[in-house]
């Protein structure tokens, strides 16, 4: 009588009182009492309740911590992350997250600056990516690309003074290296690029000069040929 007259509260006691408790974590949960509703099923069959619908009640019943960790376990990260980020706990959210990730793609990665922000622990990611800076073997370009990732971060006041001055003296170092590289192979690049485009176009260019616009046009051999 009380289930068809909508006090689902009432009824889920009087069904864990006559200790029918899977009907009565159904009445509970109607009533939106998700932990009455936890504590029956699991009377109802000790020791053996289905862990994602233990977790979807303990969600529904404002426990996200314990919910992120059981949806942790079943190999759910997302959601796991999404639930510790609910229950405050920021630093475990993007622990999970950084796990998701690669070394590499995580320091550049926005849901885990999201998470170390709300954690007030960014300076971990100007630490990863010092870390793999220092790799042995890295490339300029790839140094420079971590510590333009500090810079940026230092930038938006998430890391402190000390990463910018570690930043003023790596970085110039690092692209000046770089751009030495660069001119040393941009010559090797322009003869294999002109030795390429003479082999498809005859040395000769066609041009109509307009007074709005003017066009170019080139003669491809192997299309003539064709």
């Amino acid at each position: 009588m009380e289930e068809t007259a909508g006090n689902y509260l009432a009824a889920g006691l009087q069904a864990e009182k006559a200790q029918d408790y899977f009907a009565a974590s159904i009445l509970f949960e109607k009533a939106t009492a998700f932990g009455q509703a936890l504590v029956a099923l699991e009377s109802a069959t000790p020791n053996a309740i289905e862990p994602r619908k233990k977790a979807e009640l303990l969600e529904q019943g404002g426990d996200f911590y314990m919910a992120a960790s059981i949806y942790e376990h079943l190999g759910a990260p997302d959601k796991a992350v999404a639930l510790y980020e609910n229950a405050g706990e920021f630093l475990r959210a993007a622990e999970l997250r950084q796990k998701q990730l690669s070394d590499e793609e995580i320091v550049f990665d926005s849901r885990f600056q999201e998470l170390l922000t709300k954690a007030g622990r960014v300076e971990q990611i100007a630490q990863l990516c010092a870390e793999k800076a220092a790799v042995t073997g890295q490339s300029a370009e790839q140094k420079a690309k971590y510590w333009r990732r500090i810079k940026d971060l230092a930038e938006q006041g998430l890391v402190g003074q000390k990463w910018l001055d570690m930043v003023k003296n790596e970085l110039p170092a690092i692209e000046m290296l770089d751009r030495r590289r660069f001119e040393e192979q941009a010559g090797e690049w322009v003869k294999t690029a002109t030795k390429e485009v003479l082999a498809d176009y005859i040395n000769a260019i066609g041009l109509d000069l307009g007074t709005t616009n003017s066009v170019v046009s080139l003669y491809n051999i192997k299309e003539l040929k064709a």
